[in-house]
């Protein structure tokens, strides 16, 4: 299980290191040969963030051990410092040179949420400034300058995305009421809209994918059709909640990366990557 994990968040790593846009970017097939000489990592982190790498410091013709490690001890130094403050205690530059995929996955992982929080953060500053209204809900701040008192945790992370989301669902059932076809899932007296909202990445009751549902009708109200959705009272029924969550995400024009047993099994990270997906959706316009 932890092998087919680990073989997952590869692959979407891999994914996302290819579709990132960046200009004569070889396309990489093995994550870790490509990382060996630091220059794609020096790539994506100065994309991530422009200027942040010194490029006077950087090998870039590493032709032998040396200069590659140099150039992974760089790329892993910038991680350690703003605007990405990644946690890399015990992570060197011969680690990432060596492949070390423990610690490379782990590294990667915190570049793309780094990527991730960046981008919806824009996309939810966008969103508060053509609506003008102020916060979407508690704990969501917006606009801290880099280099401020305040990290990025406290500005934008995981929280901030899980108050968005919760926002939106409550607001749409407000006011629109239950979608209709969905009355059998209001049930046992989960009527009230907050009923459907989720307090971590690690809610329970996002195995039944009834909380993407909500988020992905909120977006486009005419791409779920609540007679699919069952109210994930077996595995069986969730499984097939996951998979058509997935399917309405890609209708929407979602880039979905992950798989129906990463919502089936609530894997925070997956879950993170696809909470991302659906706000931007939210955010791009697509409405009802």
């Amino acid at each position: 299980k932890n092998l087919n994990q680990k073989n997952a968040e590869l692959a979407a790593t891999v994914v996302w290191l290819n579709n990132l846009g960046l200009d004569k970017l070889p396309r990489v097939h093995d994550l870790f040969a490509a990382n060996r000489d630091g220059l794609l990592l020096l790539r994506v982190l100065d994309f991530m963030s422009p200027g942040c790498i010194n490029w006077r410091k950087a090998e870039l013709k590493p032709n032998h051990k040396i200069k590659r490690i140099s150039n992974c001890s760089l790329a892993v130094d910038t991680g350690k410092k703003e605007p990405f403050e990644f946690s890399l205690v015990g992570v060197g530059g011969s680690d990432i040179y060596e492949g070390n995929k423990k610690l490379t996955l782990s590294l990667m992982w915190q570049m793309r949420r780094y990527q991730l929080l960046n981008f919806l953060e824009k996309v939810f500053a966008n969103q508060r400034t053509e609506t003008q209204e102020g916060h979407l809900g508690p704990g969501v701040m917006v606009g801290r300058k880099r280099g401020s008192s305040f990290s990025r945790k406290a500005r934008f992370d995981e929280s901030s995305i899980i108050n968005w989301a919760n926002r939106i669902i409550t607001t749409a059932l407000k006011a629109r009421g239950a979608p209709e076809g969905s009355e059998r899932l209001f049930r046992e007296g989960k009527v009230a809209p907050e009923d459907w909202t989720i307090s971590s990445l690690k809610d329970e009751s996002l195995t039944t994918s009834i909380f993407y549902m909500l988020l992905l009708w909120a977006s486009a109200a005419w791409s779920v059709n609540w007679r699919f959705v069952t109210p994930g009272d077996s595995e069986e029924q969730r499984v097939l909640n996951a998979r058509y969550a997935i399917t309405v995400a890609r209708k929407q024009g979602a880039s979905v990366f992950v798989l129906p047993e990463d919502l089936l099994e609530i894997k925070p990270k997956m879950v993170l990557v696809f909470l991302g997906a659906l706000l931007t959706l939210h955010g791009s316009g697509k409405k009802q």
